[in-house]
């Protein structure tokens, strides 16, 4: 048919797309608030569709604070311009949800206790115990950058680039956890929960029409008797 030489030509340019951005050609680039280049922060801030930022400077500052890491794999040839960016948060055992990782007591800002004075206090604080050696890696959210590489097997490679490169930088880690999710899970099982209970009620609904059965013999209009002899 008419459509059989767009696909020869689609399957063409998928396969020369992933030999140009094979993993050989690409550079694991760890993203820093300190240290990355802001519009390249931007790009990284734009392209998370898995936890949106929704435009949020400091959301992304709590995502690469304590705890947390974020990586991209970028190309020589586009420099700047995050392929897919992986984010991860360094932790002492899997998030039971995603509360655990976005809200972590350690990215909350400060706040002044209510009555505390204003003006510096000539006592300095105790100095917080340093956290403990993190024991497992979750990464909870994988947004590909270039919506034209879509086919091209990126986020698996990164994700293994990353837990070999922070296996080394923390050798304490024995855990590597990704947090996945399902699209429209939620309605989905809401739709069989409800589908299942109608089915329920439509197979009852016919139990409580009919009358319960009576004992076998009862109500005959005939009856016989033996005279005894």
């Amino acid at each position: 048919g008419a459509a059989a030489p767009l696909r020869a030509l689609a399957d063409h340019l998928r396969q020369s797309l992933a030999e140009w951005f094979s993993v050989g050609l690409l550079h694991l680039q760890p993203i820093s608030w300190q240290h990355s280049p802001a519009a390249l922060l931007e790009r990284v801030m734009r392209c998370e569709a898995v936890h949106p930022l929704g435009g949020s400077w400091s959301e992304l500052r709590r995502r690469l604070g304590p705890g947390r890491a974020v990586f991209a794999f970028t190309h020589p040839c586009l420099p700047g311009e995050p392929l897919v960016v992986l984010h991860t948060a360094l932790m002492q055992g899997p998030a039971a949800a995603m509360s655990e990782i976005l809200l972590d007591e350690r990215q909350q800002p400060e706040q002044q206790q209510p009555g505390a004075p204003s003006f510096p206090s000539p006592f300095h604080p105790l100095p917080l115990p340093p956290p403990p050696p993190p024991t497992t890696a979750v990464f909870y959210s994988i947004s590909a950058g270039q919506p034209g590489l879509r086919g091209v097997e990126l986020g698996t490679f990164l994700i293994k680039r990353v837990a070999e490169l922070l296996r080394s930088q923390h050798p304490s880690i024995r855990q590597l956890v990704t947090l996945s999710p399902l699209p429209s899970f939620r309605s989905w099982l809401t739709s069989r929960l409800m589908q299942e209970q109608q089915q329920q009620a439509q197979q009852w609904e016919p139990q409580r029409q009919q009358p319960a059965g009576e004992p076998a013999g009862h109500g005959s209009s005939s009856s016989s008797s033996t005279t005894p002899q």
